[in-house]
């Protein structure tokens, strides 16, 4: 029994001992451009990794579990304020797209026209691919983060209708 919550107490120190993004790093760095990239990427990529990966373990403790949630939080709120990324600049190439006017019925337009609206076009998948990704990552995290609060709640009623001893015992009076 002892040697079983050693094994456990170890797997648990492995995956939270691995380097973190904390909340102080988080606050203090500039938020990038994208942080589905680089360095960032790969500390994303292995948080949401360990976190999938603990929340499978049936032994994980509540501590555990609370310490991964709230990394899993502030990469949420990254992901969050990402959602939005290049708005502005986005609803100025959406309105030069929508002033060169719809596509003709015959589908000839003009050589300048059709140059210009297809840089256009891939300028707005550029802007566009940032806030997807960051879109797709806030609901991972999010999706995770309802994952372990699931399991706290579990764990909290499976301890609420654990049977212990009676709170009177006869043998007593």
């Amino acid at each position: 029994m002892m040697i079983r919550q050693l094994i456990q107490l170890a797997l648990v120190w492995l995956f939270l001992a691995a380097p973190q993004a904390t909340l102080a790093q988080a606050e203090l760095s500039p938020a990038p451009a994208l942080v589905a990239v680089g360095d960032d990427a790969a500390s994303w990529e292995r948080l949401a990794a360990r976190a999938e990966a603990l929340a499978q373990l049936e032994t994980i403790s509540v501590f555990a579990i609370s310490r991964l949630r709230a990394e899993l939080v502030v990469w949420r709120d990254i992901f969050l304020q990402q959602s939005d990324l290049n708005a502005g600049r986005l609803a100025t190439v959406n309105a030069q797209i929508a002033a060169l006017g719809p596509l003709p019925d015959d589908g000839i337009e003009p050589d300048a026209i059709t140059a210009r609206r297809s840089a256009l076009d891939d300028l707005r998948a550029q802007l566009l691919a940032p806030r997807l990704l960051a879109q797709e990552s806030y609901a991972r995290a999010n999706g995770l983060i309802g994952e372990l609060d699931n399991r706290i709640v579990q764990r909290q009623t499976a301890a609420l209708f654990e049977r212990g001893p009676a709170p009177v015992d006869p043998t007593l009076f």
